[in-house]
């Protein structure tokens, strides 16, 4: 017999990764403080251990809230993630685009009518070009497959979920014409 609703234990359990994380990070700066101040070299790693799990608050924190609201009324559609290629099967279309061969990524922000959305839209290289709603099926798990982007800009992202504006977000563009390397 629990003593905790089961709602409440889901929301515990659902943003554990990022409170954890949190801490570690306020730890790992409080052992920085300690050991730089003592003139400790050890200090630099810790630093370098904070600035990661504070990242990593901040990743986990932005998937969390983008499955959350991915998790609201199934949206139109399902999302794939295979061996570094990104699908969509939706209602009025889909296709695929490879992530290394991706050029730009955009986040826009929808607000019609009263209905809040998010649409990804990607463009590669060969100009394709793919845009899935945040609340079709599997969406909440575009961020994981998008880290691997180099400069990925986590605060545009943040800034294009809680727009009150209909507008489009750049989050990432390719520098040169190099495409990602597969290591």
């Amino acid at each position: 017999m629990s003593f905790l609703r089961p709602d409440a234990v889901q929301t515990v359990l659902r943003w554990s990764e990022p409170v954890l994380s949190a801490l570690l990070a306020l730890w790992l700066a409080r052992l920085t403080w300690g050991l730089l101040a003592s003139g400790n070299p050890l200090g630099v790693l810790a630093l370098i251990g904070a600035g990661i799990a504070a990242l990593w608050t901040v990743v986990s924190g932005i998937r969390r809230i983008l499955g959350r609201r991915a998790s609201g009324p199934g949206g139109p559609g399902v999302v794939t993630l295979q061996e570094g290629r990104i699908g969509y099967f939706g209602p009025s279309g889909g296709g695929f685009v490879a992530v290394d061969a991706l050029i730009a990524v955009d986040l826009v922000a929808l607000r019609r009518g009263g209905s809040d959305g998010l649409v990804w839209q990607f463009s590669d290289a060969e100009g394709g070009y793919l845009a899935i709603p945040q609340t079709a099926e599997g969406a909440e798990d575009l961020l994981d497959t998008l880290g691997v982007l180099p400069r990925l800009d986590y605060a545009r992202i943040v800034a294009a979920m809680l727009s009150r504006e209909e507008k489009s977000f750049a989050v990432w563009r390719r520098s040169g014409s190099a495409r990602l390397s597969s290591s």
